[in-house]
C-alpha cells in the first residue's frame, strides 16, 4: 500500500477547517439578520439624515414666549426650618406660601414657575412645594441648575 505524500494531506486539512469557520459565519449572518427585524423605528427623536450631495435646510429656532414675570422659588435650610423664598420674600408655614401660590396663580398660570433648591434641603419639602405648584395649576415647572464653572 501507498502512504499519500503530505501535500494530499494538507489540501484535506485545509478544506476541512475552512467549513466549521463557514458554518460559524452563515449562523452569526442568520442570528443578525433575525435580531435586526424586531427593531422598532425611532418616531419621536427620527435621525432622517439628508441624501448625500444635497444641502441641509436651516432651522431657525423658535422663539421664547415672553411670560410676565418668572416665579422664584428658593428652598434653603436654616438650622432645622426650610425656607421657602418666593421673589425676595420668605415663608417657613406651606400654608402661607400656598395662599401666596394661589394669588399669583389667579392672575396667570402661563407664568414659568423655577424652583432653586440648596443640597441640605429635605426632599420631602422639596416634593411637597413642587405638590403646592401643580394644585395651584402653574403651566411650567422647571428646576434651577447650577452651570459647571460656579462651584
Amino acid at each position: 500500500m501507498r502512504v499519500p505524500s503530505s501535500t494530499n494531506r494538507r489540501s484535506v486539512n485545509d478544506s476541512m477547517a475552512m467549513t466549521p469557520m463557514i458554518d460559524v459565519v452563515f449562523l452569526l449572518l442568520v442570528f443578525f439578520v433575525c435580531a435586526s427585524i424586531g427593531q422598532v423605528r425611532e418616531l419621536i427623536l427620527s435621525a432622517d439624515l439628508e441624501a448625500p450631495g444635497s444641502s441641509a435646510k436651516v432651522v431657525e429656532p423658535l422663539e421664547r414666549e415672553i411670560w410676565d414675570e418668572e416665579i422664584w422659588l428658593r428652598l434653603q435650610r436654616i438650622g432645622k426650618v426650610t425656607v421657602i423664598q418666593l421673589n425676595h420674600t420668605d415663608y417657613t408655614d406651606f400654608t402661607l406660601l400656598s395662599r401666596q401660590l394661589k394669588l399669583i396663580g389667579s392672575v396667570s398660570k402661563t407664568n414659568p414657575v423655577i424652583l432653586d433648591i440648596e443640597d441640605t434641603v429635605p426632599l420631602g419639602d422639596v416634593i411637597r412645594t413642587y405638590d403646592l405648584c401643580q394644585q395651584v395649576g402653574f403651566e411650567s415647572l422647571s428646576f434651577a441648575a447650577k452651570s459647571a464653572d460656579a462651584t
